[in-house]
């Protein structure tokens, strides 16, 4: 049943092992249900469904259908993201109708969610063995400050890449490292393990660096497992061929072309920060890549160490009245995994494991910290030389701690397993309080998205059912969606700081920078956020697809929006308004060249929804006012035509 190379630790015996399994399992099923239990499946997707509209807009520039002919463009599969725009195709073309669709959507994603879980737990089985498996586990399952792990901000794509890279390292894994089975290895392990990684790096390029853990589990099975770092032998067959992993994990990204690397759609920043600081842009790029690089790893070193849990207790002192809210039965199901959490590192009983490491049999500590810490490493690095790229610890953590929090659980899994060695008793206490510290912040976490949702979702039929009432006059209206306090995002106040002309003033405006960008900051890219997640899409231009997706699924005609936020601009001419986006290179549709819409004052009025801004607090009541606008609005002269006011718990 279990491969020669990979064996299990023999000094414990066959029931041993299966409590150990059977317990995460148990743990898993139970933390699983902690997590999801009460999210509704009709929920917005956060991520996904602005592409569910009736028309399938396009992505990174790919029409899938062609606008004229109404054909599909077959041009979208050879492109490296390409099995992505395939994915989001087939998911619109179901023959369902939108409210049946979505919960399809979230259903499937959850179910690609509890693959991944499981895929990592066949991972670890092989890996660490059933007693070292628990930790890691259970540390990935409730990673703090990934909510990409958890709920619908990680998109479906992502989800399946992950899945993947993890079939992928499951099939190198299954290579017996014994005489004669060369032939068997290569056609049925190392080529689909090749192939699958292939498939990860076309979806979302997100395990485009982690070839080299191939190289180096290589290294480690074709040398007896005996050491970690100094490996007797470099030259072996297995390790030969994992080389094609390294050599070949790029080619994806060059015979499916058509869109750049994520973090290189990020270069011109560079020349922007030269710009305003007034510094030649070579010496700005070269200073910001090496500097960004530095401080994205001080960063991922706290997240990953103190930040483990300093980030979530930070979070529940800061919402401490939330705690109260919760149910009787969610603090019972919390208890319940605690419990089962203590036990199962309990049951690991440091003699065996200790005695089979000293005899090769099982992983040594030193291995999988290694393991763990390359892991880290490589999936982070390509993101680290991105100084535009977003910061990865917070609510809204971005899809790149899907893969990189793996090695950090198994790092911290390691660690926590050698605490148990040397005190099963501290490592008791240890893991059951953090575990009800990591449980409560997941609730907090699924707070914070079923309140977006809601809000969300009340002032996007407010939009709806106030259109056709506007309308009357026999002019359409046009809705600009105005938050009430405009949010200072950290790149703007480094814009700022390096355009002062004191030196002083330079230097603590750029350490406030690095403190709120690396540190504090939640994920923004818009200033309609709550904590992190978006209200009404990513991006300033992307408002209108998500209202079409609703207004599609009411069967209502679908309004004109526009977020009143950078780069928008609005230009008033004598018989006509011109409204859109300025161009921009970074997570712009690149066959949208920033061109302007033009409508006839006759025919359209424009409209301000001014949204309060207790709106985007945890919390905090939802309100709203229409406004009409004219020429004295820009100067804040708005005359109010209707406010509404709706409370945290979804009802006017």
């Amino acid at each position: 049943m279990f491969n020669r190379t990979f064996p299990l630790d023999q000094s414990l015996t066959w029931d041993q092992r299966s409590t150990f399994v059977v317990m995460s399992v148990v743990f898993g099923l139970v933390a699983f249900g902690v997590i999801f239990w009460g999210y509704p499946l009709d929920a917005m997707n956060f991520s996904d469904f602005h592409f569910y509209e009736r028309e399938l807009p396009p992505l990174w520039g790919l029409s899938i259908v062609d606008p004229e002919t109404h054909r599909i463009n077959y041009a979208f599969l050879y492109h490296n993201e390409g099995l992505m725009t395939l994915l989001y195709f087939l998911l619109n073309s179901l023959p369902l109708d939108l409210p049946a669709k979505q919960i399809f959507v979230n259903g499937f994603n959850i179910s690609l969610q509890f693959l991944d879980i499981g895929l990592f737990f066949a991972v670890l089985r092989k890996l660490v063995g059933p007693s070292y498996l628990f930790p890691s586990l259970m540390l990935f399952l409730l990673y703090p400050f990934g909510a990409a792990n958890h709920y619908w901000q990680a998109c479906i794509a992502n989800n399946l890449a992950a899945a993947f890279f993890l079939a992928s390292l499951l099939c190198f894994l299954h290579i017996e490292h014994v005489p004669g089975r060369m032939g068997r290895n290569l056609a049925f392990r190392i080529l689909p393990s090749l192939a699958l990684l292939w498939g990860s790096i076309i979806t979302v390029e997100l395990a485009v660096c982690l070839s080299p853990l191939y190289v180096y589990l290589a290294l480690y099975y074709s040398n007896g497992r005996a050491a970690a770092l100094r490996f007797p032998k470099l030259v072996t067959p297995y390790s030969l061929l994992a080389c094609l992993f390294l050599l070949t994990s790029l080619l994806p990204l060059f015979l499916f072309t058509g869109h750049r690397l994520t973090v290189a759609s990020y270069g011109p920043r560079f020349s922007e920060l030269a710009a305003q600081a007034n510094w030649a842009a070579p010496l700005v790029a070269a200073a910001t890549i090496a500097g960004n690089a530095v401080l994205v790893y001080v960063s991922f070193l706290f997240a990953n160490t103190f930040g483990v849990v300093v980030y979530p207790v930070a979070d529940l002192v800061k919402h401490a009245d939330f705690l109260r809210t919760l149910s009787l039965g969610v603090y019972a199901g919390i208890g319940v995994a605690m419990v089962l959490g203590g036990v199962s590192l309990w049951l690991g009983s440091k003699e065996p494991s200790g005695r089979c490491a000293e005899n090769g049999l099982s992983p040594a500590p030193r291995f999988l910290l290694v393991l763990g810490f390359l892991w880290m490493v490589l999936a982070y690095f390509p993101f680290s030389l991105s100084f535009g790229y977003s910061r990865n610890v917070g609510l809204t953590a971005d899809r790149i701690n899907l893969l990189g929090s793996m090695g950090a659980t198994l790092v911290l899994g390691s660690v926590l397993c050698m605490l148990r060695d040397r005190s099963r008793e501290a490592a008791f206490f240890v893991i059951t309080g953090l575990l009800g510290v990591l449980l409560l912040n997941i609730q907090l976490q699924k707070a914070h998205y079923a309140e977006a949702e809601k809000k969300e979702r009340a002032l996007i039929d407010a939009v709806l059912e106030a259109r056709p009432r506007l309308a009357e006059g026999g002019q359409e209206p046009i809705f600009m969606l105005e938050r009430s306090i405009k949010v200072a995002t950290s790149r703007a106040k480094l814009r700022d700081a390096l355009g002062t002309s004191s030196l002083r003033e330079k230097f603590f405006g750029i350490g406030e920078f690095i403190f709120e960008r690396y540190f504090t900051q939640p994920l923004v890219s818009t200033s309609f956020h709550f904590n992190g997640i978006f209200f009404f899409g990513c991006c300033p231009y992307s408002a209108p697809h998500i209202f079409n997706f609703y207004a599609d699924r009411l069967g209502v005609a679908r309004p004109v929006v526009y977020k009143r936020e950078e780069p928008f601009r609005l230009m008033e001419e004598p018989n006509q308004y011109r409204l859109g986006y300025l161009p921009t290179a970074v997570w712009q549709d690149p066959s949208d060249k920033g061109e302007f819409r033009s409508y006839d004052k006759r025919s359209h009025q424009v409209m301000v929804m001014e949204i309060g801004e207790s709106t985007f607090h945890l919390g905090g009541a939802l309100t709203y006012a229409f406004k009409r606008f004219d020429g004295a609005g820009r100067q804040g002269g708005i005359e109010p035509t209707l406010t509404l006011r709706m409370e945290q718990d979804g009802h006017p």
